[in-house]
């Protein structure tokens, strides 16, 4: 057996306890831990215990914590570690790799578990056994993000700098594509992925297409390439009823709004979807026709409001402006009305009449 397999199998049972498995721990982001031998009293007397060196610098990864194996991106590739000693298990060189950190799928149908994150414009699947392009799966371990997202150009920019979010065995991928100029470019969609062969099983349109719910936000044509509109940033799941809550960015381009005359939906929203199929359950626009790149850019928290003896299952979403959700509907505790705005001006009808209080 191998060194590292063997120091994994150790991990497993000696630190499973202390696992912190995405990026917010658990899949509503509340990055709450029950873990108490760290508290306020001691915080102060903390010393250093170990530095690992990644390659190259300039990681903004979250490490995530799996069955006592840490693992984090670096832009020089992904490694697994012994996080009570950082030492090396083992490393996979690619580049680039996304800025924010990877994803942990925990295996099904005999297969072993697998570690996935951005690789450029691909999706990157290992085999966290062997520290290797996870068998099966797409292209020798890669999905081809940039397929059927271009439209009529031929190429564009894209990038996964983000964690997928992981749903039962759905990956989850939102992308970067740029929110400056020029407006056309790749478009934003977000997709979900078969965890196990990378076959792409269902597309959310940001952009809505011409007969699609909030296609009429736009004015003719301008749906076409625009870029942006895009999940930069992290998902968050509700685990208990199958749905994903993607916090979407500005169209192209963020500060010109002229060519895009209307509310611009789904800029600036946050979407709930289905997450095994795709499917809009609701959405709710916090900036109408953004001019101000006021991208929903934290991921949204989940929590509980206790009221009058009910529990209502709510959402915070944050970005230029914030407030919370009712999970199952679009009810808000941010109402959303129309009120005079600079559109009254002569020669402003690029900016929205509607603004959220």
């Amino acid at each position: 057996m191998p060194r590292y397999a063997a120091l994994l199998l150790l991990c497993v049972h000696m630190f499973a306890q202390t696992d912190w498995p995405s990026y917010g721990n658990d899949p509503g982001a509340m990055r709450f831990s029950t873990l108490r031998q760290i508290h306020a009293g001691n915080v102060e007397h903390l010393k250093l215990a170990w530095t690992f060196r990644t390659g190259k610098p300039g990681s903004e990864a979250v490490p995530i914590v799996v069955d006592g194996v840490m693992y984090v991106t670096a832009p020089d590739g992904v490694y697994a570690l012994v996080p009570e000693t950082g030492e090396l298990l083992w490393k996979f060189e690619a580049s680039p790799m996304a800025l924010r950190g990877l994803a942990y799928w925990p295996g099904a149908g005999g297969l072993h578990p697998r570690i996935f994150a951005g690789n450029g414009y691909h999706l990157l699947a290992l085999d966290v056994t062997t520290g290797k392009p996870a068998p099966g799966f797409g292209d020798e371990g890669r999905v081809d993000l940039k397929k059927g997202v271009l439209g009529d150009l031929p190429d564009g920019r894209y990038a996964l700098e983000s964690p997928p979010a992981i749903f039962g065995d759905v990956v989850i991928t939102g992308c970067s594509n740029g929110e400056g100029s020029p407006s056309a470019g790749a478009y934003g969609d977000i997709r979900g992925w078969d965890a196990k062969t990378g076959r792409l099983l269902w597309t959310f349109h940001t952009v809505p297409r011409p007969g699609e719910p909030g296609s009429e936000t736009w004015p003719s044509g301008g749906w076409k390439n625009r870029s942006g509109t895009n999940v930069w940033g992290f998902f968050t799941i509700d685990a208990k009823r199958g749905i994903v809550y993607a916090p979407l960015g500005a169209p192209t381009s963020d500060f010109y709004g002229a060519d895009r005359i209307g509310d611009g939906l789904y800029g600036n929203s946050l979407v709930a979807l289905d997450a095994r199929t795709g499917e809009k359950k609701w959405h709710q626009q916090l900036v109408h026709h953004d001019l101000w790149d006021y991208d929903l850019a934290a991921p949204p928290t989940l929590f509980d409001i206790h009221r009058a003896g009910r529990t209502i299952p709510a959402v915070v979403r944050r970005g230029g402006t914030a407030g919370a959700t009712s999970r199952n509907s679009r009810r808000s505790y941010l109402e959303d009305s129309a009120l005079p705005s600079q559109a009254a001006a002569p020669g402003k009808k690029h900016f929205s009449p509607r603004r959220n209080v």
